[in-house]
């Protein structure tokens, strides 16, 4: 069972979508304040895994680098490897499936501890995800919506 789960809807194709949240250029930086992470430097691509260094913006002007690694499974599912500070470990896992050309989006998230410094940082961080995470993916499922590449038919 996950820790937590958020869905969204997005106004466009699955492939769509899925090429927007897993079609990362060599390197990005977001022109939108409200994306996260805002910025993305892919370090290597192997076959479906792909390598990442993202940033996110958090609290206080502070700027979080995190190293992420992207499993590529189908064009309706993919899971992230994300590995946290605060000697936390998270796995985002997604599943995509469209009806009438619109996209649910389907996030599960499991927050591992990797030792006794993540098992006392954990509850908060979960707390953190519940009051932040369902707001940051309604804004990202917009974002797909106005930026998402048109694919044709």
């Amino acid at each position: 069972m996950a820790d937590f789960v958020v869905d969204v809807e997005v106004a466009r194709p699955r492939a769509e979508v899925h090429r927007w949240w897993t079609g990362f250029p060599d390197a990005y930086d977001a022109t939108d304040p409200r994306e996260q992470p805002h910025r993305i430097r892919v370090l290597k691509r192997e076959g479906p895994r792909i390598d990442l260094h993202t940033w996110w913006r958090m609290p206080l002007g502070v700027e979080l680098l995190i190293p992420e690694t992207v499993h590529l499974q189908d064009e309706g599912r993919f899971h992230i490897d994300v590995a946290l500070p605060l000697a936390l470990a998270q796995v985002d896992r997604f599943t995509l499936t469209e009806k009438d050309g619109r996209t649910h989006v389907h996030i599960e998230f499991d927050v591992r501890p990797r030792g006794a410094a993540g098992r006392l940082t954990r509850p908060f961080y979960l707390a953190y995800m519940r009051a932040t995470f369902p707001r940051s993916f309604r804004t990202a499922a917009r974002l797909c919506e106005r930026d998402a590449p048109h694919l044709g038919a």
